[in-house]
């Protein structure tokens, strides 16, 4: 794959990253505010839910992505028989976990999350609707693997696209023309995910049908799951980590304490535009190639990414406090806030482990996520739990900030590229850092808060264009192409 076809996927698994993240401001604070914090707080609870129980999907949908990824596309029956086989046993698998999914949602919102008596009946009526969107997301994960395995980002990130509106503006209009229960709210979202999810599936189908009657194969099954093994484990290690501090928070200090802090973090983690789009667009590309060259692609990615991605949490720290004030409210703010800036720093600490993730997993070590999720989980556990119980929100969002910050470290060895990477990136962790304690004590107007936050944007960038070959090559393309447009526009 040519750099132009790697800049274009790139741009376009960014475009399709913002517009998500643009559907999220207008419609979240509508939400809140017609359907209560507390029942916010069940419903991200809910899909937390159906995001941990992705571990369903055996890896294959990851598995399927890095072998179609190696087969020409015009080798119409291999990769017809690769998806179907994929699909097929997802959604087998999404049909038994929804029976557990069923049983054990019921049982968590009842023992173990504290809900406000008023709306505990609404949370028994809506758990089974989420348990029977489990096989179709499942299968989504294929549909979205196979484009992707083509580099048809534009058609995966079209039909995702799709997918998010129709979840978020159906239950939405469901909550103000009819009710703003749960047990009409949710059963909208899925219904509306359900649709959106055969229509991925189909699009998918439709760009691999060979002719032939579509197959299952038990050979092709056995060698998906010999590397999707791997991935399950991952896959079901690491939606937990990310969703555990969510659960604490239910337990510990109620639903209505999840909404303060899911909002900002759901936030911060779409702010990851650039590192998941840099990731998605690699992975089937490093599945290609050989290991040399895929190392190089990781090495050549990471240090832009993390002087980029750093400029962006550098002015996203500052201008926190005046942003969520104007989205969600001076009061929403007020504990909001202070966690939204902890949890920048973690985010980016997270971006960053994004590359050497992929580049494990694409170069058929599987197994090496799978190993430092479980590393993780025990110790975590711990911290958070204390952090928690200690300091409350704060303290929360600390717990996750270090564990995203070991998470990223260990990473970084177990793909061999650590040393030269982390050390180039050690004057942006110590910005982030002080713009953090910055923030937390400076209280800023709005206009003051802009002027900051664009200067400190642009210092970022200065310190990854002194540090960072990446950033240097990256602005000298830039200037060459203004250069030609001035040039071209003057004759």
């Amino acid at each position: 794959m040519q750099s132009k076809g790697f800049r274009a996927n790139f741009i376009v698994n960014v475009g399709g990253a913002v517009a998500t993240l643009l559907l999220m401001l207008v419609t979240v604070p509508l939400f809140v505010g017609h359907i209560g914090e507390a029942r916010y707080g069940v419903m991200s609870i809910i899909w937390i839910l159906l995001g941990t129980m992705g571990f369903l999907d055996l890896g294959l949908s990851r598995a399927a992505t890095n072998a179609l990824a190696k087969i020409d596309p015009v080798q119409k029956s291999e990769r017809e028989r690769i998806f179907i086989t994929a699909l097929a046993i997802n959604g087998l698998m999404g049909c038994i976990g929804g029976a557990f999914l069923a049983a054990g949602g019921i049982a968590l919102f009842a023992h173990v999350i504290s809900v406000p008596p008023q709306i505990a009946p609404e949370v028994g009526r809506a758990i089974p609707w989420v348990a029977g969107l489990l096989p179709l997301a499942l299968m989504n994960g294929a549909g979205i693997g196979s484009l992707e395995s083509r580099d048809r980002f534009l058609a995966a990130n079209l039909l995702q696209l799709i997918g998010t509106l129709a979840i978020q503006i159906v239950p939405l209009l469901c909550a103000l023309l009819i009710a703003p229960r749960l047990e009409i709210v949710v059963p909208a979202a899925v219904c509306a995910r359900g649709a959106a999810v055969i229509l991925v599936v189909a699009f998918a189908w439709w760009s691999e049908r060979s002719g032939s009657l579509p197959q299952l194969d038990f050979a092709t099954a056995k060698a998906l799951l010999r590397y999707g093994s791997w991935v399950s484990i991952g896959n079901t290690l690491n939606p937990l980590l990310t969703s555990m501090d969510q659960m604490v928070l239910g337990a510990a200090l109620g639903v209505a304490s999840v909404t303060y802090y899911a909002i900002p973090f759901s936030l911060i983690m779409k702010s990851q535009i650039f590192a998941a789009a840099a990731s998605r667009t690699l992975f089937p590309r490093m599945s290609r190639v050989s290991a040399e060259e895929a190392n190089h692609l990781a090495q050549a990615t990471v240090g832009g990414l993390g002087y980029g991605y750093g400029a962006i949490c550098v002015g996203a720290i500052v201008m926190m406090r005046p942003f969520i004030t104007i989205w969600m409210g001076p009061t929403f703010a007020d504990v909001a806030a202070p966690l939204a800036q902890i949890m920048f720093l973690g985010a980016w600490f997270n971006g960053l482990s994004f590359i050497p993730f992929e580049l494990v997993q694409a170069q058929g070590r599987p197994y090496l996520p799978a190993l430092v999720f479980t590393l993780e989980l025990a110790p975590f556990f711990g911290l958070l739990w204390y952090l928690t119980t200690t300091f409350g929100l704060t303290g929360t969002a600390i717990a996750m900030a270090i564990r995203m910050a070991i998470d990223s470290l260990l990473f970084f060895f177990v793909s061999r590229h650590a040393a030269g990477a982390l050390l180039r990136l050690l004057p942006m962790a110590a910005t982030l850092l002080a713009t953090i304690v910055f923030a937390r004590f400076v209280p800023l107007s709005l206009p003051l808060a802009i002027l900051v936050a664009a200067a400190g944007c642009i210092g970022a960038l200065g310190l990854g264009f002194l540090l960072d070959d990446t950033i240097r090559t990256l602005t000298a393309s830039l200037l060459k192409r203004a250069q030609s447009i001035m040039t071209s526009h003057e004759h």
